[in-house]
């Protein structure tokens, strides 16, 4: 029955009617329909999405995204922001689930069931009060602009045509440092961003810049194998999209480069050489067996522009399916690594992949041998510190990449980190007073007022103390999502307790 005065809304009052219904459907289950375009052969569940990296993003409308999935042979689904019109090109119909402003398109193969969605999450318990001078961190000023965008010079002439995304911000003798990892970087393009990387140091004379890429520190082999023409042939395929490497260089990316100035295992001297970490190992986003590892390699001059050779590491028998014929690792299971020096002159470190996580996680990793000699291989030291919502249980908020340094007093080991679960203008942070235990974080918005420089923020990249800005003043750089391309953004932020 019609409410009374509403007959005259005629057809547009059936029309309400039906989209009660469907929202009322789509509580359940998201709803769908058969797209009418005869290009695109596919069903559009709307209001849904599926979990995953896209192999391909790009600015597109429904039937244009769906026409370039169906075009290609590893796409099983398409997925479109309906409020930007960003089509994304997924490689499997794992992880389906409600998104607002979102439609997804099968192409090829069956969608899984949509779980139901979660009930209310139970509160968190009465956070323990903070130790006495605990860090508290406020916003001083942030860069209206990317410090490192898509138009930089060093970025166009060196082809890195998806931005960055880890690395490891940090000064030494008044210059300032970014290990880079170069996304998106075959000089013809049209391959999968994360795929094709390279690792290289970037420097300024300021935390704002002006910034400049100095050399590569590290090729990773799908340069050779994956862009088009390819130059050298791989040596294990595992996928359309990717190959584990050629047999003179078995690294095939080069995810959070770090570098430590530190003892190496190597050395028979003693003396801090340069030790580069790197994430070598990564898998295709074709579903395939995925063995993600920190390969390490060392510089063969006193120099911390290298070059460098990789050091084979210590394996044995716990290399996870999927690893065969690995010999460099000295990480196992991970593709995020940092490190820091204690008080007592031994180091600590971040892995993340802990065993038995359900999500994203963190965990302490220590060196296998000499604790005071970081240059070698790790072992995992503690559980996972990932802690839901939680932020006085560990760290918040979906964890990754956390990167950590000494505070300026030496008070705190500071740390800051992508919340991955996070709103898209915050950075995670947190504190540990002995470098081990890690049990409070914050989140800490550094774009604010409307303006987006980096977009959906991504990965903080380190902490480096500014003193003469002011007392308790760092400076932090981020990588964010803006597009195709993931540029770098830097804020000045202030510790009121330091």
């Amino acid at each position: 029955h019609r409410p009374k005065g509403l007959d005259s809304m005629g057809g547009k009052w059936d029309m309400w009617l039906i989209r009660v219904v469907l929202a009322l459907v789509g509580a359940l289950q998201c709803a769908s329909v058969r797209l009418k375009d005869p290009t695109c052969n596919a069903t559009l569940h709307t209001d849904m999405s599926i979990g995953g990296n896209a192999f391909k993003e790009f600015k597109a409308g429904t039937a244009e995204c769906c026409a370039a999935c169906v075009a290609d042979s590893m796409c099983a689904a398409f997925v479109i922001s309906t409020a930007s019109n960003t089509c994304f090109l997924k490689a499997d119909l794992t992880g389906p689930h409600a998104k607002t402003d979102n439609d997804c398109g099968v192409v090829r193969g069956v969608l899984p069931p949509v779980p139901p969605p979660p009930g209310p999450p139970a509160p968190p318990p009465p956070s323990p009060p903070l130790p006495p001078g605990s860090p508290q961190w406020v916003l001083m000023n942030a860069t209206a602009q990317p410090v490192i965008g898509p138009e930089h010079p060093d970025v166009l002439s060196h082809n890195i045509k998806n931005g960055f995304e880890t690395g490891q911000f940090f000064e030494l003798n008044g210059t300032f440092y970014y290990t880079a990892n170069e996304l998106g970087t075959c000089e013809n393009g049209g391959v999968i961003w994360d795929l094709v990387t390279r690792a290289a140091l970037w420097s300024a004379p300021a935390s704002s810049g002006p910034w400049s890429r100095v050399l590569t520190l590290r090729n990773g082999s799908h340069m050779e194998t994956v862009c088009k023409p390819a130059t050298a042939p791989c040596a294990v395929p595992c996928g359309a999209s990717c190959c584990s490497g050629t047999r003179e260089n078995p690294s095939f990316v080069t995810w959070a480069p770090t570098l430590i100035h530190a003892p190496s295992s190597v050395n028979a001297t003693g003396k801090n050489v340069w030790n580069l970490f790197y994430s070598s190992n990564q898998n295709s986003h074709m579903g395939d067996e995925a063995f993600n590892g920190i390969t390490w390699a060392v510089s063969t001059t006193d120099s911390m522009l290298g070059p460098y050779v990789d050091v084979p590491g210590v394996n044995g028998s716990a290399l996870p399916r999927g690893a065969e014929g690995v010999v460099n690792i000295v990480v196992n299971s991970s593709h995020s690594f940092s490190a820091w020096k204690l008080r007592n002159g031994s180091w600590a470190g971040f892995k993340n992949n802990i065993p038995g996580a359900t999500s994203f996680s963190a965990g302490l990793i220590v060196p296998l041998g000499d604790p005071t000699i970081p240059g070698g291989s790790w072992r995992p030291a503690g559980p996972n510190l990932a802690s839901g919502s939680n932020c006085s249980a560990g760290l918040c908020y979906s964890p990754e990449n956390p990167v950590v340094a000494l505070s300026n007093d030496g008070k705190f080991y500071l740390a800051v980190y992508d919340a991955l679960s996070a709103s898209g203008d915050d950075i995670g942070t947190a504190f540990s007073a002995d470098g081990v235990t890690w049990q409070h974080s914050a989140l800490l918005t550094v774009q604010t007022g409307g303006n987006h420089p980096c977009g959906h923020i991504r990965t903080p990249l380190g902490l480096v103390p500014e003193p003469d800005r002011c007392s308790g003043c760092y400076s932090v750089l981020w990588t964010g999502a803006q597009g195709n391309f993931r540029p770098v953004c830097h804020a000045i932020i202030r510790n009121i307790n330091e």
